[in-house]
This record gives structure tokens, C-alpha cells and sequence, in this order.
């Protein structure tokens, strides 16, 4: 084993950092020095700073749409930070669920806005929404069918089930 170390600039600010890597050996290390070397490093201070920026801007681009989506909806229990961390995550659940809702073909729409409302409804505790934020990171009939979520009752995954190959249609 060998230890790869270098001395660099943070590129926005210019704070002295150092990066280090273990390699398998001696010239494993040496070429990730020389490669290290090369490149454009943050500091860790800048790069939260970036992501806290980057967080905040796309906040404040579908803050709009999200809230158009949650005029509609029930309002969550729990308390205020829950609440307005709970409302972002159903609000960007059910954005994406109303894209694949309006592809379905018109007699569909109504099994889909019976769901819609069905998950609105009964999932009122911000806690709920919050706890399964990851369960809708890839939000998707696949998602809805697998039964590996408790938001959804067996009567919608089988309806999503049932008309997955809808998805894509149009009227």
C-alpha cells in the first residue's frame, strides 16, 4: 500500500488544501499525484456553499409549481419544519405523478384521479411523507407496482399494474 498526498489551491477561494488517497502501490500513487495535480479542487467550505446556492436557486424556480400542487392538497400535521419539508417532497411526488397521469388515455383518468386523491388523503402526516421521501426517488408505475410502499393500496396497484402499458399513450 501507498499513500498518494498532495498540496493544492482551492480553486474559488484559495485556501491551502490537501488531498490524500490510498493506492495498491508506489506507482498507483504517483500517477494519481500527477493526475491530482492537474485538476481544479474546491475546499469543502466552497463546495457546500455551491450546493447550498445551487439548492436554493432550484427552490426558488418550482417554488411556484410547487405551490400550485399543494393548494390542492390536504394540509400535513406535524411541526413547522416537518410541515414545510413534508409539503416540498408531496409537492415533487405529485408533480412527477401528474406527468405520468396525463398520459394515460382518457378512460383511465378517473381511476388515476380517484389514486391521486386516495394518496392525498390518507398520507396526511408529515412524518409519513418524510420518511418515505426515498421511496419516490425514481416515481414510476414499476414504483407503484412493486409493493414495496405502504402509500399505496393493493385495489391502485393493481390498477397501475393493469394499465402500465397506457403510460405513453395518448389520447
Amino acid at each position: 500500500m501507498a499513500k498518494g498526498s498532495i498540496t493544492c489551491k482551492c480553486a474559488k477561494c484559495g485556501k491551502s488544501i490537501t488531498k490524500e488517497k490510498t493506492c495498491g502501490n508506489r506507482a498507483d500513487a504517483d500517477n494519481w499525484e500527477s493526475w491530482a495535480a492537474r485538476q481544479n479542487w474546491t475546499c469543502t467550505e466552497c463546495w457546500q456553499a455551491e450546493k447550498i446556492k445551487e439548492r436554493e436557486e432550484h427552490d426558488a424556480q418550482v417554488a411556484p409549481v410547487r405551490d400550485a400542487v399543494s393548494a390542492d392538497l390536504p394540509a400535513l400535521a406535524g411541526s413547522e419544519k416537518q410541515i414545510a419539508w413534508a409539503n416540498k417532497i408531496r409537492a415533487d411526488v405529485f408533480i412527477a405523478l401528474d406527468k405520468i397521469g396525463e398520459t394515460f388515455k382518457d378512460e383511465h383518468k378517473q381511476a388515476y384521479r380517484d389514486f391521486r386523491a386516495q394518496l392525498a388523503n390518507n398520507h396526511t402526516k408529515a412524518s409519513d411523507w418524510i420518511d418515505n421521501r426515498f421511496s419516490f426517488d425514481h416515481i414510476s408505475p414499476v414504483f407503484l407496482e412493486s409493493g414495496n410502499n405502504s402509500f399505496v393500496s393493493k385495489e391502485y396497484v393493481a390498477f397501475f399494474k393493469a394499465y402500465a402499458a397506457t403510460i405513453g399513450d395518448k389520447k
